[in-house]
């Protein structure tokens, strides 16, 4: 087996922020994601999931926007029903999709769903029960 560096895979300079990291790749609710964008309110690297997707006035690609939530909190997102600063709209040249990666790679029989990786005492599950 050969390795690679992380770094060497994507290098999110190359795009300069208005083509997809993969211009085939469909995203739907649920999906696992990453944030590419350097500069952007979210931190380069974080991963979240899908759990909106806002269609604009013009039916285009550009006016397609994804609410995530993702696993760490930071400063400038928005909270979503108990978790503070995990959401954010994002467009799609901003975001990788996993899932797509994982709906090609798989058959669907073995598809499982990537679990987020938990810090001790840094984050909570939201989940609201009372329904």
């Amino acid at each position: 087996k050969q390795w690679y560096q992380r770094r060497v895979l994507f290098n999110p300079n190359f795009q300069n922020g208005v083509l997809p990291p993969d211009a085939k790749a469909d995203f739907q609710l649920c999906d696992r994601v990453v944030n590419v964008c350097s500069s952007h309110c979210v931190p380069f690297g974080y991963k979240g999931t899908i759990v909106g997707i806002k269609n604009g006035e013009i039916q285009s690609a550009d006016a397609i926007k994804y609410e995530v939530l993702f696993d760490e909190p930071f400063i400038g997102g928005l909270s979503y029903g108990e978790c503070n600063s995990h959401l954010y709209t994002m467009l799609p040249f901003t975001l990788m999709n996993f899932s797509y990666g994982m709906r090609l790679t798989q058959p669907q029989s073995e598809r499982t769903i990537p679990k987020p990786k938990r810090k001790k005492n840094r984050l909570r599950l939201c989940v609201d029960n009372t329904a």
